[in-house]
């Protein structure tokens, strides 16, 4: 399985991508928050390109651990 190359964003993009993450895997899922991660997103192509990268890896990561329960 090949690792897709991450996206060349600007490391403070990068880590807020991730900080969405977090939040979104603690629970946070209130339209508020979907909200406003959509505008986030929407204000800069490396936004997006950063969340997307980060949704491919978490899928990655989902046929890992599906592997591992074999």
């Amino acid at each position: 399985m090949a690792i897709p190359a991450a996206p060349t964003v600007a490391p403070q993009v990068a880590r807020r991508a991730v900080e969405w993450w977090v939040d979104l895997q603690a629970g946070r899922t209130d339209a508020a928050f979907a909200a406003a991660l959509a505008r986030w997103r929407a204000e800069d192509p490396a936004h997006d390109a950063a969340w997307r990268h980060i949704e491919t890896m978490q899928g990655r990561f989902g046929q890992l651990a599906a592997g591992l329960d074999t």
